[in-house]
């Protein structure tokens, strides 16, 4: 069993072999030791079927939010002899941005068909897809001798029993941002509700105050003016006491007089 490396690649594919339709490959994705393929239509899971990335209307680019699932299929179509293998996995340069495929793995010998993969961004970034972007890596092994029960005919393609089984979203990221969003509705409308509540709370609490000090300083100067008709009261009774000894002290007077008046007479 060897690797092919890529004058191996090349050499098979001057011979109409490895792929179908070798005249729209680019040849610039063969690797020093892969063969690399690239995007031909993109799907999206739970969309409609007639919208675009529907199974009816597939894309040809598509941004993969975060958490975001797409099906890719390939633009080419591989062709293995019955003596070759294929193993699938993503270019480095991808999988190190976070994009993960589900179903990677083994090409069995005699495959002939489109490939597909289903791609799910776990980094915080979009990843961009399009058609013609290069975004599968197969490393074709040469089997010692063919297979007894090489697989035969076209392989199977990207179907809408696929699309049903797959989530749009791989991580809930809307629905946990829906959560989120209404937790902080829910707190917002929580402070809306609290806060006039406690400014209505505080006021009537400064008005009973205001009222209880506006008393207490009414109280005061009712007991001040109470003092002062008091020690008005208090004046006046001394004013007429001495009202009366004054009368006394003149009727004493005049009486005196009188009396001087008669012991002098002749």
């Amino acid at each position: 069993m060897k690797i092919f490396v890529d004058h191996d690649i090349n050499a098979n594919l001057d011979n109409n072999k490895l792929l179908v339709n070798l005249s729209a490959y680019n040849r610039d994705l063969v690797r020093p030791a892969s063969l690399d393929l690239s995007v031909g239509l993109i799907y999206v899971p739970g969309v409609d079927a007639d919208k675009p990335g529907g199974i009816n209307s597939p894309r040809s680019q598509h941004s993969l939010v975060e958490g975001g699932t797409a099906v890719i299929e390939t633009a080419e179509e591989i062709k293995l002899a019955d003596n070759q293998l294929g193993i699938v996995f993503l270019p480095s340069s991808d999988s190190s941005r976070g994009l993960l495929t589900t179903n990677p793995g083994l090409v069995d010998p005699g495959y002939t068909g489109k490939l597909h993969l289903t791609l799910i961004n776990m980094g915080k970034n979009p990843f961009e897809i399009s058609k013609g972007k290069r975004i599968m890596r197969v490393v074709i092994f040469e089997l010692d001798s063919s297979a007894k029960s090489p697989i035969s005919g076209n392989g199977s393609t990207v179907t809408a029993e696929l699309l049903d089984r797959l989530s749009y979203d791989f991580l809930s990221v809307d629905k946990r941002v829906e959560k989120e969003v209404t937790r902080q509705d829910i707190k917002t409308r929580r402070w809306q509700v609290f806060v006039p509540v406690v400014i209505a709370v505080l006021t009537l609490a400064g008005a009973v105050f205001s009222n209880w000090t506006a008393e207490a300083r009414f109280g005061e100067r009712i007991t001040k003016l109470e003092q002062q008709v008091a020690d008005q009261k208090d004046s006046s009774k001394i004013n007429t006491e001495i009202s009366d000894i004054d009368a006394r002290l003149k009727g004493l007077e005049v009486k005196a007089q009188t009396k001087s008046s008669q012991n002098g007479r002749p």
